[in-house]
C-alpha cells in the first residue's frame, strides 16, 4: 500500500507517496500504483526490482560505535551570530551533489537546494541536532550536521569546500560530532553507492556496512 507523504507533497507541491517493497518481490505493477493518481512515488526496496521507475539512489548507511578523539581548535559550534549562514547553506548544496532530489528531473535544481536550505534551517531551529564547522580566517570551509538520539545519532549532511578537501577536514569533522555523542553510543550516517570516494572515507574512519536501499522514483506524467 502506498503512503500519502503529507510534508513531501506539500514542501513541493506534488501528490507524493511512498511504497516499501517487500524482499520477495521482483516486479511491481504500475497499474497498480497508478491507482492512488499521485504525481510521484518513492519506491524502497532492500533489492532491485523490475519496475518502470528511475533508479535515483542506491542508499548505503554505516554505522560505528563511537570513540573519543582530540578536538581541533578549527572545529566549533556553529554560531549564527558569528559564522555566514550563506556559507553554510551553500556547502549543503555541495553536500547535495549525489541527493537523488537532483538527480531527478521531476524536482530540479530549485526545489533540490530549497530542500537542502530547509534543512539547514531546521537544524538550526533543533536543540537536538549539532553543527559543526571548519572555519579558517573567518570562513566556514567545511559542515556536518547531526541529530542526536541515543543509539540513534545520524549526520544528515557533511561537506568540505572545494578548495579545502583532501586536507582531513572531514574526518576532524566527524570526530568532533563523535566527541559530542557518549562512548559507544552508536553514530550511522548514509550516502549514495555511487559516491565512491564518500563510502571509502567512511570506512577509513572505522564505520561499517548497515545497510542497503535500492530507491526509485515513478512519476505518473512529465511534471
Amino acid at each position: 500500500m502506498i503512503q500519502y507523504l503529507d510534508w513531501d507533497s506539500s514542501f513541493f507541491e506534488k501528490k507524493i507517496g511512498k511504497l516499501t517493497v517487500d524482499e520477495d518481490v521482483d516486479a511491481l505493477d504500475i497499474e497498480s500504483i497508478n491507482e492512488g493518481n499521485f504525481d510521484i512515488v518513492y519506491i524502497f526496496s532492500r533489492k532491485p526490482i523490475c519496475v518502470e521507475a528511475a533508479l535515483v539512489d542506491v542508499k548505503i548507511t554505516f554505522i560505528k560505535a563511537v570513540d573519543i578523539f582530540a578536538e581541533s581548535i578549527n572545529v566549533v559550534d556553529f554560531n549564527p551570530l558569528k559564522h555566514s549562514y550563506e556559507q553554510l547553506v551553500n556547502l549543503a548544496f555541495v553536500s547535495g551533489h549525489e541527493s537523488r532530489f537532483l538527480k531527478d528531473p521531476n524536482f530540479g535544481i530549485d526545489h533540490f537546494k530549497k530542500l537542502y536550505k530547509k534543512w539547514v534551517d531546521n537544524a538550526i531551529s533543533d536543540e537536538n541536532t549539532i553543527i559543526k564547522v571548519y572555519e579558517e580566517n573567518k570562513s566556514i570551509m567545511g559542515f556536518a550536521i547531526c541529530s542526536l538520539k541515543r543509539d540513534e545519532n545520524k549526520i544528515g549532511l557533511i561537506a568540505v569546500d572545494a578548495g579545502f578537501q583532501g586536507r582531513g577536514i572531514g574526518s576532524l569533522l566527524v570526530k568532533s560530532i563523535e566527541n559530542a555523542i557518549e562512548p559507544g553510543e552508536l553514530l550511522y550516517v548514509a550516502t549514495q553507492e555511487s559516491n565512491t570516494l564518500a563510502c571509502r572515507f567512511y570506512e577509513n574512519l572505522g564505520f561499517a556496512h548497515y545497510s542497503k536501499v535500492n530507491i526509485y522514483h515513478y512519476a505518473k506524467h512529465s511534471l
